[in-house]
């Protein structure tokens, strides 16, 4: 189903006909869940700029889809390798064997501990983590402070668990 260019009917059209199975198509490909509906929110998102180009239809859709899982596989490559050497670098420094911060980062999925790790380790702006991550702006904010809550509450779990047995997240021993 192609709709002329300019029509945001096109897209609508296209999200009625084809939403729930573009949805099936990535959560079989990609295992988080949220990924995956970030990931189908931003074919959409695609959809609408490319329409105002070219005609846009189903088989568009799929495509882009495609090549979002196949960026979303190449980022989470990226997250493991870069976790690792934060790891490392944490292992070097810390006193402590495990640290909160890591343990914090691996509860995290894939596409939140990059964006966490590009906003608050490598200094770089919302606006430009949304380009580099292929996403909205919106999407970054909203992912950034789920993911933010989400470490929170890693290191509150880790503090109070710490607390019950004497020892606190930093590693001191009372």
């Amino acid at each position: 189903m192609i709709v002329p260019p300019n029509s945001t009917a096109t897209v609508e059209s296209l999200f009625v006909a084809h939403h729930s199975s573009l949805v099936r198509f990535v959560r079989r490909r990609v295992d988080d869940r949220e990924l995956a509906e970030d990931l189908v929110a931003e074919c959409y998102v695609r959809a609408l700029i490319q329409e105002r180009r070219s005609p846009v239809g189903a088989g568009w859709l799929y495509g882009t889809a495609r090549n979002l899982i196949g960026d979303a596989y190449r980022r989470r490559e990226r997250d493991q390798r870069l976790l690792q050497a934060l790891a490392v670098a944490v292992a070097a420094t810390s006193d402590s064997e495990h640290s909160p911060v890591i343990e914090a980062l691996e509860e995290l999925s894939a596409p939140d501990r990059e964006l966490l790790v590009m906003l608050h380790l490598d200094d770089i702006s919302p606006t430009d983590a949304a380009a580099a991550l292929g996403v909205s702006l919106p999407a970054v904010w909203k992912r950034s402070s789920r993911a933010r809550e989400r470490v929170r509450g890693v290191l509150v779990r880790t503090d109070d668990i710490a607390h019950d047995v004497g020892i606190h997240a930093a590693g001191s021993v009372t």
